[in-house]
């Protein structure tokens, strides 16, 4: 959360967001007094991206993107014409391998599994990603 001398209070979150997720950030400019709020959102290449905007009560804004690439994102806020702020954000991937987690039977060298026996594991992917795991069963006899 950063507060401006304007009085305009922007909250961006963690900071942390994810390529394909909606990512929201508020702005709070009730103490603010009169004057027009102007957001802009900008990619690593300058380009300005598209957003939803919701004005929750008068001087509560809500503002949802969805980052489409990697990278750096900014985000540029001016009340009345005078620059509140530049807040960056970094979209990551969706799926962050060095920060997944899986452990369980089978899974080290010490017990294999065997045909037709049970395999219970672990799936950590609370800091790896957003969403929902799927997990498919292969039969390694197969190519398909």
């Amino acid at each position: 959360v950063s507060t401006q001398s304007t009085g305009v209070k922007v909250d961006i979150g963690t900071g942390n967001i994810r390529i394909g997720q909606p990512s929201i950030f508020k702005i709070d400019s009730k103490e603010a007094g009169y004057g027009d709020l102007k957001v802009r959102i900008l990619d690593d290449q300058g380009k300005e991206m598209d957003y939803d905007y919701d004005q929750n009560d008068h001087g509560l804004d809500e503002f949802t993107f969805t980052p489409k690439k990697e990278g750096d994102y900014v985000i540029d806020v001016k009340f009345a014409g005078e620059p509140v702020g530049e807040f960056k954000v970094a979209a990551e991937p969706r799926l962050k391998l060095d920060k997944l987690n899986i452990f369980g039977d089978g899974l080290n060298s010490n017990k294999p599994l065997k045909v037709g026996e049970e395999c219970r594991m672990t799936i950590d992917a609370s800091r790896a990603m957003t969403g929902d795991v799927v997990i498919r069963e292969k039969d390694p006899s197969t190519s398909a």
